[in-house]
C-alpha cells in the first residue's frame, strides 16, 4: 500500500489533495465492508477501518518509513467511513424498493 512507502514531499496523489485522497479511499473500503457483510452491525466495520487509519499513522510515524502522522488524516479517514455507510444505507435502501434485495428483519 502505498501510505506505507517512504516518500518524499511533492509525491503524486490520486485525486490531487492528500485528504480528499483520505476520504475517497476510506469511503471504498467502507462501502465494500458494508456490502460484503451486510449482516453485521455498521460499527463493525467502522470501528475496523478507523482502527486500521490509526494502524498506518503510526506506521507512518516510523523511522523507517520517514513520513509523519497526522490527526488531519485520521479525520479525513472518519469522515470517509461515515461517507462510505452512508452510501451503503442509501444504496440498500434504493435496492430495496425496487426489488432487488430482501428485506432485512
Amino acid at each position: 500500500m502505498a501510505a506505507t512507502l517512504p516518500g518524499a514531499e511533492g509525491r503524486p496523489t490520486l485525486i490531487g489533495w492528500d485528504k480528499l485522497d483520505h476520504v475517497a479511499s476510506f469511503a471504498a473500503l467502507a462501502l465494500l465492508a458494508r456490502s460484503g457483510w451486510p449482516e453485521r452491525s455498521r460499527w463493525i466495520p467502522a470501528a475496523a477501518l478507523f482502527a486500521y487509519g490509526i494502524g498506518l499513522e503510526v506506521v507512518q510515524s516510523t523511522e523507517f518509513v520517514g513520513r509523519t502522522a497526522s490527526i488531519s488524516d485520521l479525520a479525513a479517514n472518519a469522515i470517509g467511513i461515515a461517507l462510505g455507510l452512508a452510501l451503503a444505507f442509501w444504496l440498500g435502501r434504493v435496492a430495496r424498493t425496487l426489488k432487488w434485495l430482501p428485506l432485512r428483519r
